[in-house]
């Protein structure tokens, strides 16, 4: 587990009208959040010197010339020390360059976050449509997702309109291990490919919690071409999801997700065959328009 990340389940029941959920006074919890980590205190100190790392960056995204460090003290009035030590830092992460010259530029760590974002929003703009004809098609929560590291992390949710509902948040991540979404992915990836779980951790008593029952599990779910979260990561609800292929390569997973009651188990074969179908037709549209997405 990413022992720096602090994360919630997105997986939560709410009994609230639609569109009133977490903050509205009136929303009655029926089952706690999944409080999976705490959320490291910071500090007005730490702040100050976020802003002053952002400053550095922001002034070198406005100059196409590199900048020294006597330009970047005197531009932002950070003192030369500190100046000095944030360089320091954002250089050793990538997010800053120092050419020959002594001057200091914009690093390559950007470039990657910025194709991330955008091939985020692609994927997203391009498969919401689909989401929400599943959820009007299934009648339940709709979510995507895609793998980063052990985690998944919703990029889009599309919610049921049931009074009783799985809700959502968008960039709350899961143990992959734990969701229909990571499971259906992992399937589709080689083994020498899949990330390492560093930490099992029991969100109910259905939990995997160890890499032998993951593999014989991650066998099944790809003889049977779904995926499966059986009360796995909430208590009373289930969740089945599918892969979205981009040639050989599952780029992210697609899930239909609701309470046990209406999820039942005679429903998620059919639910499993709408999935597959939409998820085709995801496919498809990426090997159409392929300047949509690139992996």
């Amino acid at each position: 587990m990413k022992h720096t990340v602090s994360f919630r389940s997105p997986t939560m029941w709410y009994d609230a009208p639609q569109g009133e959920i977490i903050r509205m006074p009136q929303t009655r919890k029926l089952v706690k959040t999944r409080e999976m980590t705490q959320v490291p205190k910071i500090t007005n100190a730490r702040i100050a010197v976020l802003h002053k790392a952002f400053d550095l960056i922001d002034l070198l995204e406005r100059n196409e010339i590199p900048k020294s460090l006597d330009e970047l003290v005197s531009a932002s009035g950070i003192a030369r020390s500190t100046a000095h030590r944030l360089l320091l830092n954002l250089i050793s992460r990538g997010y800053v360059e120092r050419d020959r010259s002594g001057c200091y530029r914009l690093g390559m760590k950007l470039l990657e976050l910025g194709a991330t974002v955008k091939q985020r929003e692609s994927l997203r703009d391009l498969v919401r449509p689909f989401m929400e004809e599943l959820r009007e098609q299934i009648g339940e929560t709709v979510n995507l997702g895609r793998l980063q590291g052990e985690f998944v992390v919703y990029l889009e949710t599309i919610e049921s309109q049931h009074p009783l509902r799985v809700t959502g948040s968008l960039g709350v991540i899961d143990p992959v291990y734990a969701t229909a979404i990571g499971k259906a992915i992992l399937a589709w990836m080689p083994p020498e490919r899949r990330p390492a779980i560093r930490s099992w951790r029991r969100l109910t008593p259905a939990t995997i919690r160890d890499p032998i029952s993951l593999a014989a599990e991650l066998d099944k779910v790809r003889r049977q071409g779904y995926a499966l979260d059986d009360e796995e990561s909430m208590e009373g609800g289930r969740c089945v999801g599918v892969p979205i292929l981009h040639g050989d390569d599952a780029i992210a997973g697609l899930s239909v997700s609701g309470p046990a009651s209406r999820i039942s188990r005679d429903r998620v074969q059919q639910i499993a065959q709408v999935l597959k179908r939409t998820s085709d037709q995801i496919s498809l549209q990426l090997r159409l328009h392929p300047d949509r997405f690139r992996s």
